[in-house]
């Protein structure tokens, strides 16, 4: 048995404590260190029974240091995330104790969730959480053929985040963009696969729309940092977020902007692309969901220079070995 690592190239096998691989792996992973923390959880949960795991997430940044694994005790199931680097930064430690302000905060009765803290490690370096099955609104918008359906996942995914924004209230401050030229410069310097004549053709001209946005007003709020779609996992009844290892106070308009980038996946043709590079439909169904004061005209000024920036990413080599980054440029490409 095997599970996918988040659709990539590459599988790692279920293992049984005690056992053997059922087959080679092709990940480099310590497994005498996770089956370490494995049980040290499995002893605080009180879990008893067979156990299997399996990686399902391990980061492309942080290789070696980075991962997240499905947990099978019986018939029950935790999330363990590991973070190597994690007792020298902290960064765990943030992201458990942001999991218990939110459940806290969270109406239980409502729709809108992350998954529930279990267990932290003395060590620093792992936690467990409860494992939350369903599809994430990255597959889901990819994948659905209504457009109700995908409607319903923008709308929802304003919602949640409708709700942490309101978590420690707002103040107004001003927008200072100048991070997406920096960002456009560096990208430039690593030779995008992108036409050099449209790169300075669309950087001057969003370079021109930053200095004019440059001190409009916005609301700072209690911020995921990386609220992107899949980072959102939908059930039937409830809409979960999760990775909260990047929360900090920053302007409203960023996490929106993470998440409606996936707009670009929406391709019916009736739904037309509008200055910011994304649907209408979409956009306004985000918004319909969120509720709080936008600006769109910083909106859509936030949008286009993320789009902007994801574009120049893709290098030659991505762009040849890679036939999901030669559609996501072509998508980037079109709302450009």
């Amino acid at each position: 048995m095997c599970t996918m690592y988040r659709g990539d190239i590459y599988s790692l096998s279920l293992r049984s404590l005690g056992g053997h691989r059922v087959t080679t792996s092709f990940l480099d992973i310590d497994f005498l260190r996770v089956e370490r923390m494995i049980r040290e959880c499995c002893v605080e949960l009180g879990l008893r029974g067979k156990v299997q795991y399996a990686c399902i997430y391990r980061s492309h940044e942080y290789f070696d240091d980075r991962f997240v694994f499905k947990v099978s005790v019986g018939d029950n199931a935790f999330a363990l995330k590991v973070d190597y680097a994690s007792p020298s930064t902290g960064r765990l430690q943030r992201e458990y104790d942001t999991l218990i302000a939110l459940n806290a905060y969270f109406d239980p009765k409502s729709k809108i969730a992350v998954p529930k803290p279990l267990y932290y490690s003395p060590s620093e370096s792992f936690f467990a959480m409860a494992y939350v099955s369903g599809e994430t609104a990255t597959t889901a918008i990819r994948n659905s053929k209504r457009t109700k359906g995908k409607g319903q996942v923008f709308r929802r995914a304003g919602e949640w985040l409708n709700h942490l924004h309101r978590y420690q209230g707002s103040e107004e401050i001003k927008l200072w963009p100048n991070w997406m030229a920096e960002a456009i410069n560096a990208a430039v310097g690593k030779q995008p696969v992108a036409d050099p004549s449209d790169i300075g053709r669309m950087s001057d001209q969003l370079r021109i729309q930053l200095q004019s946005m440059t001190g409009r007003p916005g609301l700072k709020v209690f911020s995921h940092g990386d609220f992107h779609a899949s980072n959102i996992i939908l059930k039937k009844e409830v809409c979960f977020s999760f990775d909260f290892t990047e929360v900090t106070n920053k302007l409203a308009v960023y996490d929106i902007v993470d998440f409606l980038k996936s707009g670009i996946y929406w391709t019916e043709p009736t739904h037309e692309i509008d200055c910011s590079g994304v649907s209408k439909q979409c956009k306004a169904l985000f918004l319909e969901g969120y509720r709080l004061p936008v600006d769109a005209e910083v909106l859509d000024l936030c949008i286009r220079g993320r789009l902007l920036i994801d574009w120049l990413s893709i290098s030659e080599e991505r762009y040849q070995k890679s036939a999901f980054q030669r559609d996501k440029f072509d998508r980037l490409q079109r709302s450009a």
